[in-house]
């Protein structure tokens, strides 16, 4: 991208972040003529970084060309971090997936050794991709990270782990640049999805939605006048660590009664061997002996689909637990969806009916109106393709700010 100007990385930018860019619709965001659109859309043309692809009706006049990015120009790595291993994935300029790896990462003895077998990890597998990549020709523009826990985006520390234990005001992003010499970025799961949402799923009409993530974590990713909210220093949407009335676990970030404690996956199992323990009769009692380490959400959810009275329950009072906290998100943000998402999300069957009779009981009816809960498709692989796409965005975006005196 060295031979471009400013202003055509601000086009390009502008062309990847929405679901369908026309010559209006840029020259609307970027606050410049509809003549000066057309003489940089033409130059991008010409250098082949965007190109035509059909045309959308317009209420009155011609119908407008469409645009959109040449998938081969550049390319973005997104990874995610979990406990043993990490994912890497790589993104073409389309915001298409062209492979998907998974590394594991041997645990060390002592945690406060984590980070570094981390980071010599993370290092190693992003030169050797890089060799790969440069050996057929293609170019990496630049790397995300999504990880559990608190992160600070504005200064590019992972602040806690939580249930990554060893990781505590982590500077990955410095650390990682001068280790690979790319650009780097982080951020939170909740909002890595939140913006893979944004970009390519349920969210790319909405002007203002929340991701509510229940995976290895607990958070919610703000989107607000089409833009991600990350707060002040980037610790916005903690809602897995607002305390629950009735719950008395202790979560991971040292108190009792978070969210996050009963409705995570490490939770929800959590509650449930408790529950069997006492000598609840399931179909999931021979759990609690000798294969306990074997219970999985989705022979949770397979007992409930067959009827367990227990398993069944269980996740009611669970889904009420997550239609309180969607109740102070509508009530705070007055979003227009919550779209949930994360892994705990495989069982919404069962707290489907649980998180609506709790918001109809818990909001004020006027605040509703135009709402939706919403459960996303999750995969495995997204919390990795949203921090691709992250990378893509803040990498355009930085490209095109002013040069600092």
């Amino acid at each position: 991208m060295q031979n471009l100007s400013r202003d055509e990385v601000k086009v390009i930018h502008s062309v990847f972040s929405r679901y369908k860019a026309t010559r209006i619709s840029i020259a609307e965001a970027l606050d410049m003529s509809l003549l000066k659109i057309s003489s940089l859309l033409s130059s991008l043309e010409q250098k082949g970084y965007i190109r035509k692809k059909g045309k959308q009706q317009i209420k009155t006049g011609r119908p407008s060309h469409l645009y959109i990015l040449e998938k081969d120009r550049f390319y973005t790595l997104g990874i995610s971090v979990d406990i043993g291993y990490y994912r890497i994935l790589g993104v073409d300029c389309g915001k298409n997936i062209i492979f998907d790896r998974t590394y594991e990462i041997g645990q060390p003895q002592d945690a406060s050794e984590y980070v570094k077998v981390l980071m010599d990890s993370l290092e190693g597998s992003i030169r050797d991709i890089r060799e790969e990549f440069a050996g057929e020709g293609r170019d990496i523009a630049a790397v995300g990270a999504a990880v559990t826990g608190m992160v600070d985006t504005k200064r590019g520390v992972w602040l806690l782990g939580l249930q990554v234990g060893g990781v505590k005001n982590v500077g990955i992003v410095e650390t990682m640049r001068q280790r690979t010499g790319l650009p780097f970025y982080v951020d939170d799961n909740s909002r890595s999805i939140a913006f893979l949402e944004k970009l390519t799923g349920s969210g790319v009409d909405l002007e203002d939605f929340i991701l509510l993530y229940i995976g290895k974590g607990v958070g919610a990713g703000l989107v607000i006048n089409n833009s991600i909210y990350s707060g002040y220093h980037g610790v916005s949407g903690e809602i897995g660590h607002i305390p629950q009335g009735s719950n008395n676990y202790r979560c991971s970030c040292g108190n009792i009664g978070c969210l996050e404690a009963i409705v995570s996956p490490a939770g929800i199992k959590r509650v449930m061997l408790d529950r069997l323990r006492e000598g609840v009769v399931s179909s999931l009692s021979r759990y609690t002996q000798m294969d306990e380490k074997n219970l999985t959400l989705e022979i949770i959810r397979k007992a409930a689909e067959d009827g367990d009275r227990f398993a069944k329950s269980t996740l009611y009072e669970l889904g009420t637990a997550i239609g309180e906290a969607c109740a102070t998100l509508i009530k705070l943000f007055n979003p227009q969806r919550i779209i949930i998402s994360g892994y705990s999300s495989i069982l919404r069957d069962f707290f489907k009916e649980a998180i609506d009779q709790k918001i109809r009981h818990s909001v004020i009816l006027e605040m509703l109106i135009d709402y939706e809960t919403e459960f996303a498709d999750y995969g495995l692989h997204q919390e990795a393709y949203g921090a691709g796409l992250i990378a893509f965005e803040r990498y355009l975006r930085d490209r095109a700010a002013p040069v600092r005196p």
